[in-house]
């Protein structure tokens, strides 16, 4: 019993030293770690082991003694619990033990939360060892204030645009931090071993990596969209912004420099730059890329297999389909292509075309003016005409020989539909070389003419229209057209060059038939003009100014000519007879009837002479033919005799030579000979010398 009242009064006592060592002005923190530093001195006792100590400065504080009343209060004191000398109570005992380990897990519980409330609202200039603890956290101060509230000028304009640019730019910050912490690492470490397994990978394992890595990819390729979206609204913003006739710019942006813009779009750049060539130099992911792919012809197959339908795998196809690089490449080169042609070479040539059509037309046209590039928005086109090549993905794009291409084209389309405008478009052309040096070829068309007129044919089925429509020059021996067509500003006409065209493509045949159509035209032509003149009408009054005529004849006034007042008024006689719908008389119609007979004859007549033209050329075609025939022979048997002369010349050279040599090859057997019988003289007199011996 007494051994359990000590036991009880030493908890108390213990008790009341820990609250004790928690009061309100001389309390020390302690941690784990100041414990086990403790041995190092006093100074690094007082040292707090705050986690977040290192991000601030000490500041005095009041603690607060509500943790260390209440402890104090839990505590009980030892008179409670009786001496050895006063009565003990054995069924209370075990009760107070009870409450007791009850009162302790408190009192620690309490000095726990107290440091812990200590550490996190202590002063902040104590700076913890980093050496010591295994793990450092970092916190982000997040701002709360929004970018209208941190750009208040007295420009609204300039307040728009740059809140526009911030927005931007703190977006593409806010991409970078997101690629460098969770897309460049995963793609660098993509299919890379553990480490120290050296082993190769097993089949299937390159898919099954793809597989778990298909949403990261689908990230991945919507992150790069999104890098795609920012740059071009960042580049249409800063061509908008940037142009000499914006009012924005000339006032305001003309002395503003966006470095922190022009950066961002960099640092954005570089993020795809970056992207694309850690795929590039990864070959991991190409490889289990294309297995990937490759598997999905099973999955095709097989759909059942896998547990998929054939429209998922068909869906699913499209979505891993991927263009080959070269098609990009095409398509972005036609993109480009496209682009500079409609937006740059299309409005150059219409620009060039349009300045020269008005300086020509308000030379000729009284209601026109010059251009005045004073008063007016002048467009200064010869700097796009002096530059150089560019190039543009292995072509080259030379803006000054498209618009001379163009300005070809186009005068010699609008020439062939209109020759009366073939002046025009020459000076034109003429205007181009000297105002911006384009040498324009000459389309070789006719000036205001075309050698092409009607076919003999066409003229012989619609005699009657022709010669109603026509004029025969009997001078110069052409047919004229009396009245174009409505709307139409050239006149057809047909000479002797045009109807002997049409007897070279129809032969000779032709023109029995064109005589025999004429000659019943102008039977019924005749038929009208006979009784024209054998009307009774018409005979009285001609008849009346025949009688008039011989018995004045003699008179000084007449002088043996038909006066035109008697003319004027036997038309006006005859147009008391009738008149037509049209408004012609007897008289005009018969002069129409005769003006169509002379058409008729005149037609004839220059098919004949066109006829005659044609033999004569055709003549002078066989002459110069048969002399050209001749001349060749000549030539032909000048080279002949020439051939035969040479031929004579080399065989004498033959024989000259044969018998040279034949000349040579007897001496040569001569000397032969000579030397045979030398020889033999020489061992004659060699045998004879045995027998003169002395």
């Amino acid at each position: 019993m007494g051994r359990a009242d000590s036991r009880a009064s030493d908890i108390s006592a213990r008790d009341l030293r820990l609250t004790a060592l928690s009061g309100p002005k001389h309390r020390h923190r302690a941690d784990s770690r100041s414990s086990r530093l403790s041995q190092s001195g006093r100074s690094n006792r007082q040292r707090n082991s705050s986690f977040v100590s290192n991000f601030g400065v000490n500041r005095h504080r009041k603690e607060s003694n509500a943790l260390s009343t209440i402890t104090e209060h839990w505590n009980l004191p030892d008179d409670q619990f009786g001496s050895p000398f006063s009565d003990f109570d054995a069924q209370e005992q075990p009760l107070r033990e009870q409450l007791q380990r009850g009162l302790d897990i408190i009192n620690e519980h309490t000095s726990k939360l107290k440091e812990i409330e200590d550490a996190v609202t202590s002063a902040m200039s104590e700076v913890w060892g980093y050496w010591a603890d295994p793990v450092q956290l970092y916190l982000h101060p997040a701002e709360r204030v929004d970018v209208q509230d941190m750009i208040k000028t007295d420009n609204e304009l300039f307040n728009k645009v740059l809140t526009v640019f911030a927005v931007l730019c703190d977006e593409i910050s806010e991409l970078k931090v997101t690629v460098e912490d969770n897309f460049y690492p995963a793609l660098i470490m993509f299919g890379q071993p553990q480490f120290g397994d050296e082993s190769d990978p097993k089949p299937g394992d390159e898919e099954l990596y793809i597989g778990r890595m298909l949403p990261f990819f689908q990230d991945v390729s919507n992150f790069v969209d999104r890098c795609n979206a920012i740059t071009i609204n960042m580049l249409h913003q800063l061509a908008s912004l940037y142009q000499s006739f914006q009012k924005l710019w000339k006032s305001t942006f003309k002395l503003v420099h966006l470095h922190p813009v022009f950066d961002a779009l960099g640092s954005l750049l570089e993020v795809m730059i970056t992207i694309d060539a850690i795929v590039l130099d990864n070959p991991s992911i190409v490889t289990a890329w294309d297995k990937y792919k490759r598997m999905m012809q099973y999955v095709r197959a097989d759909p059942a297999r896998y547990n998929i339908t054939v429209d998922k795998v068909k869906q699913f196809e499209r979505l891993l389909h991927e263009e080959n690089n070269e098609a990009y490449i095409t398509t972005f080169a036609g993109f480009i292509d496209g682009v500079m042609e409609e937006e740059v070479v299309e409005n150059l040539c219409k620009d060039v075309e349009n300045d020269l059509r008005l300086h020509i037309h308000s030379v000729h046209l009284d209601h026109m003016d010059a251009p005045n590039p004073k008063s007016e928005d002048f467009k200064v086109l010869h700097y796009y005409l002096n530059l150089r090549p560019i190039r543009l993905y292995g072509k080259m794009l030379d803006l000054r020989q498209r618009v001379t291409h163009y300005l070809e084209n186009t005068f010699y389309n609008l020439t062939t539909v209109a020759l009366h405008d073939w002046k025009t478009y020459g000076e034109m052309r003429n205007l181009a070389n000297d105002k911006y040096g384009l040498s324009l070829a000459d389309n070789h068309l006719p000036m205001g003419s075309l050698d092409q007129g009607l076919d003999i044919l066409q003229i012989m089925r619609n005699i009657q229209i022709f010669v109603a429509r026509y004029n025969y020059n009997l001078n110069q021996q052409f047919f004229l057209e009396r009245r174009s067509d409505k709307g139409s500003r050239h006149l057809n006409s047909i000479n002797i060059h045009s109807i002997a065209s049409s007897i070279r493509t129809h032969g000779m045949g032709i023109m029995n038939t064109t005589v025999n159509f004429t000659y019943q035209f102008l039977t019924k032509k005749f038929d009208i003009f006979s009784q024209f003149l054998f009307d009774e009408y018409i005979k009285s009054y001609l008849q009346r100014e025949k009688r008039w005529y011989r018995k004045h004849r003699d008179d000084k006034d007449v002088d043996n000519k038909y006066p035109y007042d008697r003319a004027f008024q036997f038309n006006k006689d005859i147009r008391k007879l009738g008149v037509s719908d049209s408004g012609k008389t007897f008289l005009d119609q018969f002069r129409v009837l005769i003006t169509e007979i002379g058409n008729a004859l005149g037609y004839v007549r220059m098919v004949f002479d066109a006829l005659h033209w044609f033999e004569e050329v055709t003549k002078k075609y066989q002459e110069e033919e048969a002399l050209y025939i001749q001349k060749q022979a000549e030539r032909d048997a000048r080279k002949k005799e020439q051939a035969a002369r040479k031929q004579k010349e080399t065989t004498a050279e033959l024989i000259d030579d044969e018998e040279e040599v034949h000349t040579l090859q007897m001496t040569a057997k001569r000397i032969e000979l000579n030397r045979r019988e030398f020889d033999l003289l020489d061992w004659s007199l060699n045998g004879a010398r045995i027998f003169f011996k002395d």
